[in-house]
């Protein structure tokens, strides 16, 4: 992900790169349609309109790589913030700011969740926080490419919410986060207290 200048805007450009078993096979390619950049432009309006918090799409790129298609997408730059990992990195932030981040990001999710998000991929890096006034922080979502918005359904939420503890787990493990039982149950509290779970 860069930085550039587009018309009024600062901006994220994310160059869609493929993970798992088929990045070998593919590369940055995709075969699936309608193309991914354009079903995050849709998913980022209806959360938009939903009032739940992701950067507005400034410009969505696809072009053709036989077989398949390479795409870019640019969002609305943010700042100032992290996303969560940077967040809960070892000795970053005392933990009243962290526990106020942790808030944020339950709110956000479980926001998302009760407007019908089913997030495929949400993991910490996919939830961008940002200092407010007051020791307050507020929370954005990012990389909808594999999200889709419908009926709230909580067999998806608590789907999403196990994928989200896998990828906290994992990057604990690798040493790059550290989080306390406070923590959690901060952004566990504030995600039910808004989903209504």
């Amino acid at each position: 992900m860069y930085r550039v200048r587009l018309g009024e805007y600062d901006a994220a450009v994310r160059h869609f790169r493929r993970g798992g078993w088929m990045a070998p096979l593919l590369g940055d390619r995709y075969l699936d349609s309608p193309p991914r950049p354009f079903l995050e432009l849709v998913v980022s309006e209806q959360l938009r309109r939903a009032g739940v918090s992701t950067p507005r799409v400034v410009c969505a790129v696809v072009t053709s790589a036989r077989p398949g298609y390479r795409a870019d997408l640019a969002t609305e730059w943010l700042e100032p913030g992290h996303d969560l990992e940077a967040l809960l990195a070892p000795n970053r932030y005392p933990v009243d700011v962290r526990i106020a981040a942790m808030r944020a990001a339950g709110a956000l999710v479980g926001d998302a969740h009760r407007c019908g998000l089913d997030h495929a991929d949400l993991n910490i890096g996919n939830v961008f926080v940002q200092p407010l006034a007051d020791g307050q922080w507020g929370a954005s979502l990012l990389d909808l490419d594999r999200a889709r918005v419908t009926e709230p359904d909580g067999v998806r939420a608590t789907a999403n919410l196990e994928r989200f503890q896998r990828s906290l787990e994992k990057v604990r493990r690798a040493g790059r986060v550290t989080w306390s039982s406070v923590e959690l149950d901060a952004f566990r509290q504030a995600y039910d207290e808004v989903s209504g779970r």
